[in-house]
């Protein structure tokens, strides 16, 4: 059984902002000219303002997309992959899935992913999305403090990897 592991590449085939043009987006609202990291310019941006108007900014260059090209989306929801594990904040993937007739559980918060029902399907969303924007990662110290302020996430996703294993030397 497949697990799915989806990074800022799939949106950015679909035509959302790209890691790289959002930085420079970023960038020209602090007047930075330097190439710099989107971890390290996200850190300058909430020092200077807020990590809800870095959210309402990231928002909005995302929103911009219109239509978005849905048919890689597509191709992995026909895979059946039951578990996703993407650090994408924006909502393709469960917009897809439910055109497809599934009903994924959204894991985010401690409180969806303690109610987590592993005879479900399930996208765990590690990075955060806009509906939990307290959740979102994306500063230098966020990836830093990870470990304490999502430490439902990686202990639901440990035990989940360490099943997926056991069931498979079961198999051998």
């Amino acid at each position: 059984e497949l697990i799915l592991f989806i990074g800022s590449g799939l949106s950015s085939y679909a035509g959302i902002i790209s890691a790289q043009d959002l930085t420079k987006k970023i960038s020209q609202q602090l007047d930075i000219t330097k190439d710099i990291s989107l971890e390290k310019v996200s850190e300058y941006f909430i020092t200077a303002h807020s990590h809800d108007e870095l959210c309402d900014l990231m928002s909005k260059e995302i929103a911009k997309v219109q239509k978005p090209n849905l048919e890689l989306h597509k191709k992995l929801i026909d895979l059946g992959v039951t578990i996703s594990i993407t650090t994408n904040w924006d909502n393709l993937l469960e917009i897809v899935s439910k055109e497809k007739g599934f009903d994924p559980q959204i894991m985010v918060s401690s409180a969806e992913i303690i109610k987590y029902n592993e005879q479900k399907p399930a996208i765990f969303k590690i990075h955060g999305d806009f509906n939990h924007k307290d959740l979102i990662v994306t500063a230098e110290s966020q990836y830093d403090n990870y470990s304490n302020t999502h430490d439902f996430m990686l202990t639901r996703l440990k035990s989940l990897l360490q099943n997926k294993l056991k069931g498979k030397e079961k198999e051998e």
